[in-house]
């Protein structure tokens, strides 16, 4: 039964995806070991960037909206986050993070473009 926990755990987290040897072995752990030829670690460093660049413009955006009083690069760091959220385009717990970007991108553009750019309270929580 826990066999089919984690095979589920890892499909609904999209971690199957991001990580697919592994849950091929997770699917199977007494069988043969998967192809290591298939295998391509530069797919691997690839997907850790990507989600080193999720994490790192996370922690800058946050930063941002609360320590600088001018918000004139927020627009442009968020676009910057969407893009590297397409890359994870299967992974089921980021689809929410992608949804939240495209229904308030335009507001958040449109109240930047003034003279002296500011998040307002709502756009900052």
């Amino acid at each position: 039964m826990g066999h089919f926990l984690l095979q589920e755990y890892l499909h609904q987290t999209g971690l199957d995806t991001m990580y697919p040897r592994a849950a091929l072995v997770a699917s199977d752990p007494y069988g043969p070991p998967p192809d290591v030829k298939s295998a391509s670690v530069d797919d691997h460093f690839s997907h850790l960037s990507a989600l080193n660049q999720i994490t790192t413009l996370c922690n800058q955006i946050q930063s941002d909206c609360r320590n600088l009083h001018n918000h004139k690069y927020m627009a442009h760091q968020v676009a910057l986050l969407y893009t590297t959220l397409t890359k994870f385009a299967n992974v089921k717990a980021l689809v929410e993070f992608r949804t939240s970007i495209e229904t308030t991108f335009k507001s958040l553009k449109k109240s930047l473009s003034t003279e002296h750019p500011q998040l307002s309270e709502d756009m900052r929580n």
